[in-house]
């Protein structure tokens, strides 16, 4: 839900929006094996990323208690964490788990040491890559076998404004709460916090298959492609066709692509320009961004796309 910025941090380049997630506090602590003092320091993403890390589990049809000693990949995507400070503010520093609490490793660390999993169990920080690069991860470590099944997680939050301020000065952050995709007049997007958590398997192995995996590919292992601060378009052109070349998939084939669209008219266009040219005029491609419905979830974003392509696709309501 988007909601107005408390007026306490009232500040010129502060937004005036941002997306908030319902009852971010709220954790039941006892049932995930978690202390009162480990609680009072843990980072809202940890205890968001545990309930919904639980929550997969069971919607793809397994016990996760089931799970104890198996070889279960924990991979969670993050960029920002900004609780440290609030924490500071309230005290809360004196607090023995003060560190284990703000740290992002232990938002994986978290979730395999409640299931008791062995196998990689880490956080990723490539900004707003991180939730893809760490979906990316989990499908290599389940093609080389080095895994049986995978937890991908994305989740994101907006607890301090100087970050907000500095993102806004930087040109990426709307101040009128609007985050204006594919438009002209795109000056930025929300910020918006979020978790999303899919269940990883191998068809064989699955009991309930919501949507296939074909392929997942970064631009991260090409230093020469420009990835930031902008994407050339020549550069998105290369990687399209890298992607569609490794893949039994052809262009022409595909209905609707999820594009990254920051809601910035110069990058948004840039984007566009290289989908356009490499799945050419000869069929209709429908585009669009969750960032246009949710605002950008920043290190998250990628599993916001991933899960609305997802739930499109259940309901059939992209054709």
């Amino acid at each position: 839900m988007v909601v107005s910025v408390d007026p306490h941090y009232a500040h010129p380049d502060i937004p005036h929006h941002i997306g908030r997630m319902k009852e971010p506090n709220r954790l039941d602590a006892q049932f995930f094996k978690v202390t009162f003092n480990q609680a009072m320091t843990m980072d809202p993403m940890c205890r968001k990323l545990m309930e919904h890390s639980y929550s997969a589990i069971c919607d793809a049809g397994i016990n996760p208690l089931t799970l104890d000693g198996k070889k279960i990949g924990i991979y969670v995507g993050i960029a920002y964490m900004d609780i440290v400070k609030a924490f500071m503010e309230k005290g809360n520093y004196t607090n023995p788990f003060f560190l284990s609490g703000s740290s992002k490793t232990m938002l994986a660390n978290r979730i395999s040491y409640y299931l008791n999993t062995i196998g990689p169990s880490y956080a990723i920080d490539a900004s707003t890559a991180s939730s893809l690069l760490s979906l990316e991860q989990a499908y290599q470590h389940l093609l080389s076998g080095e895994i049986e099944s995978a937890i991908v997680a994305g989740s994101n939050t907006c607890k301090q404004p100087t970050l907000s301020v500095n993102l806004r000065r930087a040109g990426l952050v709307s101040l009128d709460g609007k985050t204006k995709c594919f438009d002209e007049n795109g000056d930025g997007s929300v910020r918006s916090e979020a978790v999303s958590v899919v269940f990883l398997q191998k068809a064989k192995d699955a009991k309930r298959i919501y949507s296939q995996v074909y392929h997942v590919k970064s631009g991260y292992s090409k230093p020469d492609i420009n990835c930031f601060p902008n994407r050339e378009e020549n550069d998105i052109l290369k990687f399209l066709q890298e992607f569609y070349s490794e893949i039994d998939v052809t262009p022409s084939a595909v209905e609707y692509v999820e594009a990254n669209a920051p809601g910035i008219a110069s990058r948004d266009k840039v984007e566009l320009k290289a989908i356009s040219r490499f799945f050419g005029d000869k069929s209709p491609v429908k585009v669009g961004s969750v960032k246009s419905n949710m605002g950008n979830s920043e290190g998250a974003s990628g599993m916001c796309s991933l899960t609305k392509i997802t739930i499109h696709e259940i309901r059939n309501s992209l054709t």
